[in-house]
């Protein structure tokens, strides 16, 4: 079964966790040494900010990649490999109109430095990107008072984000790569971050081929990555076009459906 593969790559929320949670699966981490051992390669590619998803794989960062913020940084013990800062002037315009939209809230993600958040947050939105997703989180008054290399803007809603989200993309898609990312989230990057395209650039820096790559998925922020991977999983559970697009379906995430396929692979 797949005896070609060199590189595998997952989605995290909805793929290897659920949704806003940090319970991953500790057989996830003995699997990236033993897909090591065996000369494949392990990514963890999420909209997920840097440091949240170090602490997470802390015990195996050194065997693996990690694409977070949806594409926009990526790295590799401790070094940068890429990093899509977005356009000073049209954040100044997104996060004003964030701040308008109802029950909506909003992160600005840096590259190593994690996410900053405003004072006027709810609490409930805090403890979720501190405790839920174990983000580093600076509060701050006004996050356009600072000068910050903003790789992302994560606009959160509780509920409801899909009823509103086509239209926001159409608001904002010439100037931002907009996704869905998630049940709660839309984020805004940079047109040069994305996961298919930060995949890419990895199999090109390693010599590795379409055909040699697996990927995994859940949400229309995974399209790109499935797309550029031979074979391409959708998890149990994932977005209809997800399933649509995948070459193959897998099991849901609470029943391990990546660790599945991963123990026939090895």
């Amino acid at each position: 079964m797949h005896k070609r593969i060199k590189l595998v790559s997952s989605d995290i929320d909805g793929t290897l966790v659920s949704e806003g949670t940090t319970d991953l699966n500790p057989k996830v981490l003995e699997m990236v040494r033993k897909l090591k051992s065996k000369g494949i390669i392990f990514v963890a590619a999420s909209g997920r900010q840097f440091d949240g998803m170090l602490r997470l794989f802390q015990e195996v960062s050194d065997d693996m990649i990690f694409i977070s913020n949806n594409g926009a940084y990526i790295s590799c013990r401790d070094t940068k490999m890429f990093e899509a800062v977005m356009k000073r002037t049209d954040v100044e315009q997104l996060i004003p109109f964030i701040r308008n939209q109802k029950d909506c809230c909003f992160t600005a993600s840096t590259g190593t430095d994690g996410s900053y958040v405003e004072e006027s947050a709810p609490k409930e939105f805090i403890d979720l990107l501190v405790n839920g997703y174990g983000n580093k989180v600076t509060l701050v008054p006004d996050i356009l008072e600072l000068d910050l290399p903003i790789i992302k803007v994560a606009m959160y809603r509780k509920e409801g984000i899909q009823e509103i989200s086509e239209d926001i993309k159409k608001e904002w898609e010439e100037r931002f790569h907009v996704l869905e990312a998630g049940t709660c989230w839309v984020d805004f990057v940079d047109h040069k971050a994305d996961k298919g395209i930060a995949l890419a650039s990895i199999q090109k820096a390693l010599c590795i081929s379409k055909d040699e790559t697996m990927a995994f998925g859940d949400n229309l922020n995974d399209l790109g990555m499935l797309k550029t991977a031979g074979h391409s999983y959708a998890v149990g559970g994932a977005r209809p076009e997800v399933k649509s697009l995948a070459r193959y379906i897998t099991d849901t995430v609470e029943k391990n459906g990546v660790l599945q396929v991963l123990e026939k692979l090895i």
